[in-house]
């Protein structure tokens, strides 16, 4: 219940204006003293306390429940574009080679080559251990002229070489064929292998691969000599 502590004091104030007036026409009323109206107010100012404390008493106080605190919670959001994962690789394989140089990059440079043929031919079973020869024919479709400080090499797989690095054997203009040859030894273990090589122009950089997979059959057993 809201109390209204003006009219209360308002309707105070009224009764003793009533009383005072009351007191200043009744009969005898000049020869009583003036009445001391300080006090009357004083007396007027307790009594409305006291009736404003004993209504606020009777009113009940409206009990104010607190806002309860935010718990604590996790942001799940992924910005939209942004991967969680591990970023990802570049498209383009970078490996190393043994001997050195990059993986041989996109054909955009002015060094470029196309496979013509190769001997042996892939797949070809050979015997564990046998000497064999691989030729690659290659064509130059770039813009410049491969010279005899470009090289092919090993680069990576089964090290089925004898030799890693052979110099180009002639220059090699645009449009024409070269023929690159490789002394190599099967592995001395039955399975399938492939050999990786690179073209390399004279800067050091790898611009063409070249490759051979080759199938070895069972190790032979090793021959003996009878003795006298």
């Amino acid at each position: 219940m809201t109390v209204n502590r003006k009219k209360i004091g308002g309707l105070v104030v009224l009764i003793l204006i009533g009383i005072l007036l009351l007191a200043a026409c009744g009969p005898g009323a000049s020869a009583e003293p003036t009445p001391d109206t300080n006090a009357i107010f004083t007396a007027a100012a307790q009594t409305i306390e006291v009736q404003l404390t004993e209504v606020a008493a009777l009113t009940p106080s409206a009990t104010i429940s607190p806002s309860p605190s935010p718990s604590p919670t996790t942001d799940q959001t992924t910005t939209p574009g942004v991967a969680a994962s591990i970023p990802p690789v570049n498209g383009t394989l970078q490996a190393t080679s043994a001997l050195g140089g990059s993986n041989p990059p996109a054909s955009s440079s002015a060094d470029q080559a196309e496979w013509v043929g190769q001997t042996p031919a892939d797949e070809t079973n050979l015997s564990a251990g046998q000497n064999f020869t691989i030729t690659w024919r290659v064509s130059n479709t770039g813009t410049t002229t491969w010279t005899t400080d470009y090289q092919y090499r090993y680069f990576s797989g089964e090290a089925m070489y004898s030799q890693g690095t052979y110099p180009l054997p002639q220059e090699v203009a645009p449009g024409e064929e070269a023929v690159l040859t490789v002394s190599a030894v099967a592995p001395t273990t039955a399975g399938s292998y492939r050999m990786d090589w690179v073209l390399t122009n004279d800067q050091g950089t790898n611009f063409y691969t070249m490759y051979i997979m080759i199938n070895v059959g069972s190790v032979q057993p090793t021959a003996t000599t009878g003795g006298g």
